[in-house]
């Protein structure tokens, strides 16, 4: 699925986390910004089915890395990943 993050809407979280040193506020921002959003739907007892919301800067290791923090945290029956849509140029050729 490809949709873009307003019409994604708002988020419930982040996918993974990221301790600030207290120094270098430029590459924990960095850090953070590799981090994806992403929304929880509950489906029962077992758990619950999330979707990662994937921007055009995010990694396939970055998506990884979500996945894994998810699982590990939280009660996880499925991850969907939603892709950005590509910003349409207005420019006439």
């Amino acid at each position: 699925m490809t949709t873009s993050f307003q019409q994604w809407g708002t988020p419930h979280g982040i996918a993974g986390h990221a301790e600030y040193n207290g120094k270098d506020l430029k590459e924990w921002e960095a850090i953070l910004d590799r981090i994806p959003f992403y929304k929880e739907y509950t489906t029962g007892p077992q758990g619950s089915r999330f979707e990662i919301f994937k921007e055009k800067h995010h990694s396939d290791l970055d998506i990884k890395m979500a996945k894994r923090w998810l699982k590990n945290n939280l009660d996880v029956v499925s991850i969907d990943v939603i892709n950005e849509t590509k910003k349409q140029s207005l420019s006439m050729v």
